[in-house]
């Protein structure tokens, strides 16, 4: 899976997404999971200062299969 840029593209249907923030500090960005909604929300499940910054996301990986847990 690839990071998808904003400024590009945006999830094209609801659901929970992996997403990326830059801080202030570039060792510490954010890496969450966070709902993107289709209705005009958008992001959401961070504060806002958080939400504003998000510059990439990319679909969830599948979960771990039950012999790699």
């Amino acid at each position: 899976m690839q990071w998808i840029e904003c400024a590009k593209e945006m999830p094209k249907q609801c659901d929970k997404y992996l997403v990326y923030a830059p801080s202030a500090d570039p060792t510490s960005p954010l890496i969450a999971t966070v709902w993107y909604f289709t209705d005009g929300r958008g992001w959401y499940g961070l504060i806002d200062y958080w939400l504003r910054a998000i510059t990439h996301w990319m679909p969830l990986p599948p979960p771990p299969k039950e012999d790699e847990v």
